[in-house]
C-alpha cells in the first residue's frame, strides 16, 4: 500500500540572517546564510509578525529577568555586533524563497531559537540572549520604516535598547 504522507522535512540551519523591509512586497524579508554557505529568503507578513513579536518580547524579558536574578545581567552588544560587524546577508535573483506561514519559538537559557515554516520549507536560527534586545529594536525600527501599526510594540521600550536608524538588521 502506497503512503500519501509527505516526505520528512529537512530543516535548513542558518548561521547568519539579515532582516529588511521590502516596500514592493510590503513584507519583511529575512535573508539567511545557511551552514553550507547557500542562501535562502523567508518572507514574513505583518499578520505573522504580529503574532510572533509579543512572544519574542515575553521570552526575552524572561531571559533578561532570569539573568538579573542570577546576578549575571545580560551584556548589551554594541550595534556593530548586531548589524555592522559583517556585511549583511544578500540574496541573488535566483535565491530560493518562501512565504512563512508558521513560526515556532523555543527558549533556552542563553538563546531563543526561531523556526520558520512555509509549505515544504523550514529554516531555523538562534538569537543569542545578549543580541536579542538589539535585534528586536532593529525589527521595531523596520516596523517604523514600513509604517506598520506599532501596537505590537507597546511597553517594549522598557526592555529594549534604543533603536538607531538603519534599513536592515543583521544577526551574526
Amino acid at each position: 500500500m502506497a503512503s500519501d504522507s509527505a516526505p520528512p522535512q529537512q530543516v535548513t540551519l542558518l548561521k547568519r540572517v539579515t532582516l529588511d523591509y521590502s516596500p514592493d512586497e510590503d513584507r519583511m524579508k529575512l535573508t539567511g546564510l545557511t551552514q553550507e554557505g547557500g542562501h535562502v529568503v523567508a518572507w514574513l507578513s505583518l499578520r505573522l509578525l504580529g503574532r510572533v513579536v509579543p512572544h519574542l518580547l515575553t521570552r526575552y524579558e524572561s531571559i533578561a529577568t532570569s539573568a538579573i536574578s542570577n546576578a549575571a545581567p545580560l551584556q548589551q552588544p554594541s550595534q556593530s555586533e548586531v548589524s555592522g560587524g559583517e556585511e549583511p546577508v544578500v540574496s541573488a535573483h535566483d535565491t530560493p524563497a518562501f512565504l512563512v506561514g508558521a513560526a515556532d519559538i523555543s527558549q533556552g537559557t542563553d538563546a531563543i531559537v526561531l523556526t520558520l515554516r512555509g509549505g515544504l520549507d523550514e529554516v531555523r536560527f538562534a538569537i543569542p540572549a545578549p543580541k536579542m534586545a538589539p535585534w528586536l529594536s532593529g525589527l521595531k525600527n523596520l516596523y517604523q520604516v514600513a509604517e506598520w501599526p506599532m501596537t505590537t510594540w507597546q511597553d517594549a521600550d522598557k526592555i529594549l535598547v534604543s533603536s538607531v536608524g538603519g534599513g536592515s538588521v543583521t544577526l551574526h
